[in-house]
């Protein structure tokens, strides 16, 4: 027979097991969003039995602190089930453990209550039913096995409560003798049903880990698989677009295919964009920090959003006037996303007015620099609250709430994140319908590179007009003129330009800067309005056009318009113009205008060498042999693996260097490496210089690629000076390669 006391006993034992269960779980699950909360349910049922075992005495302090500890139990496994399992909230349960509360204090303050003590039994009781009931209800398509057992330890475990409660408290003192079937049968319920609880929480959380381990996985090796499929086409589309920007074109063609080229460079931003969620995912991002032109990387991004402006008749601006440093070290790409991302947004939610990239470089001590910039738009704007809500919450949260603004949300998000990657900081400020404005800092580093030698124009003989509509665009360009010396005049109409022209008819401008927004009716009818002016002829007319524009070289010619330059006004272009216009009207722009290239050293090797092909994409054989054919090397290609082997075991063959695609039918690019590196393709070619192209931009591509032999890898799309840059470092001698 079982006394009280056994039952004591047995009472610290279900204790016991549900801490120990619990502390185990937590052990092996510490970053498990659910483990603690599960845990301190563990830690509430020892607390229980032991309040219950020492406090008996006393039947008020027994009532309450069982009471107050057991609802508290409840809590913490009914929020540990919602974060684990996801298991669906019950806010009714809520009510419940209150109501038990009050009616533990209640009992408390007031004589003794038998009722009352039922009554918190009954309570427990059936929370911890319902409770068992919803882990039930969501574990049956998983585990159909288990429900059957779940349920009848759950009726038992109710029962003994009840029954072990009811006595225990109602009479303490008396050794009352419980019934040894129903006791051991109630205690080895209880025992079972929480074991069982236990084991299949930690199945299901040990599911989730793997489900989301695999759904990471696959969702990896589905970016990578869509970032080389369009990786593949996009080394087409640029490789062709830098052999046509290389032909016989006329300035205005020029510009666009330009354009065209920076946009295609955009897009694949995206996929870079794309590619690094994923590394942040998994927190494998890491900046890439090389030396690069500060300044002509913000202009060139900026200027593919200008067609998208232009056509919305929003004004871009950019203004560099305050970088001071032509190279810096930084993450060009992160730069270029962090910077795409706002324009991106600003255009997207302006549909009148300006919008302004503004950028300035400060510095910080000998080694370093802060990138400072903004982007300010006329747009809707954004209410304050909801600005907040952007630049914090995740994107999921935020779509559910404001659907407005979810598209630019994810972007917003990652260029935040992209921000705190290169030590710098994102904000914001806004109000709904004045606009909204982004701020960004970023850290770079200093570099021991000099400038390129510029263009330093004097213009202190010189005068010139502005004529432009958008006085933000106008004052910036006046800014820069007079910088460098000029005696400047700004209008903002037709007329009033008219009427300066005019007044300066003895002592003509120079030069004349006009805005194609700023003509009433068309530009041939503002020349015929001036042309009666005395000295008119004298000077040399600018149009700052979009790129929507319908004028060709020829409108420009009959209406006495010299030159023409496309907005946004870069430093680039500007610099390229005032050298026609002060030295020779059809002078060419230099190379090195804003581009930094140094093709003349980099192919001094190459002209002669034989350059074997391996490439199975006919597009982009033809883009790779477009760069050669300039380059004046001998050329031989190969489909695939198989046919690279046969041509470099062929006699008469002198293969300086090999350019190898990584996936290919029948062979691919890492097979055919092995086996030219194991002697299979000759010995006298086992270590020739392989230079990998490849459509994968993960990491792992690049350490595969080197592990296997390779000598470099270059992510396609191939950049024409890049890859001759390379080709050149791996063809000069080895003692050489590092002399400057």
């Amino acid at each position: 027979m079982f006394t009280i006391n056994s039952s004591y006993f047995l009472l610290g034992s279900q204790g016991l097991l549900a801490f120990i269960l619990t502390y185990i779980f937590w052990l092996n699950h510490l970053k498990t969003k659910g483990s603690i909360a599960l845990l301190g349910f563990g830690l509430c049922l020892l607390i229980y039995a032991v309040v219950i075992t020492t406090t008996l005495t006393d039947i008020k302090i027994a009532v309450l602190g069982a009471t107050l500890v057991s609802a508290f139990a409840l809590l913490c496994l009914q929020l540990s089930l919602s974060q684990l399992i996801k298991m669906k909230t019950f806010p009714t349960l809520f009510y419940c453990y209150a109501l038990i509360t009050a009616l533990a204090l209640i009992n408390y303050a007031s004589a003794e209550n038998t009722l009352f003590m039922i009554a918190i039994a009954l309570l427990l009781a059936v929370s911890y039913i319902t409770l068992l009931f919803l882990l039930n209800h969501q574990l049956k398509a998983f585990y159909p096995k288990h429900v059957i057992f779940i349920t009848l330890a759950t009726i038992f475990y109710a029962l003994a409560q009840i029954r072990i409660i009811t006595i225990a408290l109602l009479v303490p003192a008396t050794p009352a003798i419980i019934d040894n079937t129903l006791l051991i049968a109630t205690n080895i319920a209880i025992c079972a049903g929480i074991a069982v609880i236990f084991g299949i929480i930690t199945l299901t959380a040990k599911a989730k880990e793997q489900y989301l381990k695999a759904f990471s996985q696959g969702k990896s090796e589905f970016i990578t698989n869509v970032s080389h499929e369009v990786r593949t086409p996009m080394n087409g589309i640029l490789g062709m677009l830098s052999l046509l920007e290389q032909s016989q074109l006329t300035a205005q063609q020029q510009h666009k295919v330009s354009i065209a080229k920076n946009s295609a460079y955009s897009l694949l931003a995206v996929i870079n964009e794309v590619l690094d969620l994923s590394k942040i995912e998994s927190g494998t991002l890491e900046p890439e920090i090389v030396t690069v032109d500060i300044k002509q990387l913000i202009e060139e991004t900026a200027e593919t959003f200008a067609l998208q402006c232009h056509l919305k008749e929003v004004e871009l601006i950019v203004d560099c006037t305050k970088i001071t440093e032509q190279f810096i070290m930084t993450d060009p790409s992160k730069v270029t996303q962090i910077i795409s991302n706002l324009l991106s947004n600003a255009v997207k939610f302006t549909d009148k007015g300006e919008i302004i990239l503004h950028v300035a470089l400060t510095q910080i001590d000998q080694e370093s620099f802060l990138l400072e910039g903004s982007v300010t738009d006329t747009g809707i704007g954004i209410a304050p609250e909801k600005l907040l809500l952007l630049l914090q919450e995740h994107p999921a949260k935020r779509h559910a709430r404001q659907h407005h603004y979810s598209a630019n949300a994810l972007g917003l998000k990652l260029t935040k994140t992209l921000c705190s990657l290169l030590e710098g900081t994102l904000s914001a400020s806004s109000q709904p319908e004045h606009g909204s404005c982004f701020n960004f800092t970023i850290k770079v580093a200093t570099t021991e590179q000099p400038a390129l030698s510029g263009n330093n124009h004097d213009l202190t003989a010189h005068t010139i007009l502005i004529a432009d509509n958008n006085k933000t665009s106008a004052n910036l360009l006046n800014d820069t003129l007079a910088k460098l010396g000029a005696n400047v005049v700004i209008t903002s109409t037709e007329q009033e330009t008219i009427n300066t022209l005019k007044l300066r008819q003895d002592t003509p401008f120079d030069f004349a800067f006009v805005s194609e927004k700023l003509f009433s009716r068309d530009l041939n009818d503002f020349m015929q309005n001036i042309k009666d002016i005395n000295n008119i002829n004298n000077v040399k007319f600018v149009l700052m056009a979009y790129l929507d524009c319908s004028y060709d070289k020829n409108t420009l010619l009959i209406s006495n318009f010299k030159q023409l330059i496309y907005k946004p006004l870069l430093s680039s272009s500007l610099n390229v113009i005032l050298d026609r216009l002060i030295y020779s009207q059809d002078r060419q722009p230099s190379a090195n205008h804003g581009i930094l290239k140094n093709e003349q050293g980099a192919s001094k090797l190459l002209p002669g060498k034989t350059v074997l092909v391996v490439e199975d994409n006919k597009i982009n054989q033809m883009v790779v042999l477009g760069v050669l054919k300039q380059l004046k090397t001998r050329i031989l290609i190969a489909n695939n693996g198989h046919e690279a082997i046969k041509i470099l075991k062929k006699k008469g063959h002198q293969i300086d260097l090999v350019l190898m695609d990584c996936l290919m039918p029948e062979m691919d690019g890492y097979q055919a490496t092995q086996l030219i590196r194991n002697g299979e393709a000759g010995e006298q070619n086992s270590n020739i210089v392989i230079i990998a192209l490849t459509a994968s931009a993960m990491e792992n591509e690049k350490a595969k690629c080197l592990a296997l032999g390779m000598n470099e890898v270059l992510t396609k799309p191939i950049n024409s000076d890049i890859l001759t840059a390379t080709m050149n470092f791996w063809l000069t001698p080895k003692e050489k390669r590092y002399c400057h």
